[in-house]
């Protein structure tokens, strides 16, 4: 079994793609998950899975297809993926609600984004890593313009975004007790 972080995206947010927790973690025990332990209301789940991260995507996807007739995009990180993303923030984090990674459910092109000019956007800026992305917003994500401007661009990768306040506890969650 691996500790594994699930991140669905666009639920139980404005009203038409709801899940409720419990329904969400009786899904992921079918897959055959244990320890299974969600975390508020927007499709955070921690668990230990035999499946690898892609098998575990595809299950919860086509579990929530069947079930509640939508298909939403699921990210997965392994316990040791999330604590290396934890780790390798680039930015000082005083605020865990100014400071948001975008979980990427592929390699996020960096092309696409290293053409994006930030200068109108200062002080908010971002840095994609891998899957990743992380936005340093120091006047919060309720107004950023820089987050508006991002939806926008085009790109063929599903992702979901979490607070730093959310990506710490989870990680806190997956993370066994010493």
């Amino acid at each position: 079994m691996i500790t594994q972080v699930v991140l669905l995206r666009g639920i139980n947010v404005g009203g038409s793609h709801n899940v409720k927790m419990v329904d969400l973690a009786k899904l992921c025990a079918k897959t055959g998950a244990t320890a299974v332990k969600t975390y508020i209301q927007s499709g955070n789940v921690v668990l230990g899975s035999k499946l690898a991260p892609a098998e575990l995507e595809d299950a919860i996807e086509t579990g929530i297809a069947k079930s509640h007739g939508f298909r939403p995009s699921v990210v997965v990180r392994t316990q040791a993926e999330l604590a290396k993303i934890v780790s390798s923030t680039p930015y000082t984090i005083a605020d865990g609600t100014k400071h948001v990674v975008y979980f990427g459910k592929a390699k996020l092109p960096a092309k696409v984004f290293s053409a994006f000019d930030l200068k109108p956007f200062a002080p908010e800026h971002f840095t994609v890593r891998g899957r990743e992305m992380y936005l340093d917003l120091p006047e919060g994500q309720g107004r950023s313009k820089l987050v508006m401007a991002l939806t926008k661009v085009k790109h063929d990768v599903p992702v979901t975004a979490r607070n730093w306040n959310t990506v710490t506890k989870l990680l806190a969650l997956a993370t066994p007790a010493e």
